[in-house]
């Protein structure tokens, strides 16, 4: 836990916010496989759940011509990043209201 501690609040936000998309593709691909729905190929409303952090990026055509394993990957620095702004935000707001 030390280690956590240790590290900025950018780095943590990136992580959290990587890990997230991460799990959240793992947990999707997973649920899109063991649920069959007889006739039915694809995401069905039972594992959007899932998808949740990935909806805003199908609004975009450039995005979704990627295969999964680009998509993941650009999918988890968009949300790395996002993550890391809002962890140099925390920071920001921490250091202002200690002064």
């Amino acid at each position: 836990m030390s280690f956590w501690k240790k590290m900025p609040y950018w780095l943590r936000g990136g992580v959290i916010g990587g890990g997230i998309s991460l799990v959240s593709t793992f947990l999707t691909s997973f649920c899109e496989y063991i649920i069959m729905v007889p006739g039915y190929t694809g995401l069905g409303f039972e594992c959007l759940p899932f998808a949740i952090p990935w909806i805003p990026f199908w609004s975009f055509k450039n995005i979704i011509s990627l295969s999964v394993i680009e998509y993941t990957i650009a999918g988890t620095a968009v949300w790395f990043v996002f993550g890391s702004l809002v962890g140099s935000i925390i920071k920001f707001i921490k250091l202002r209201n200690s002064k």
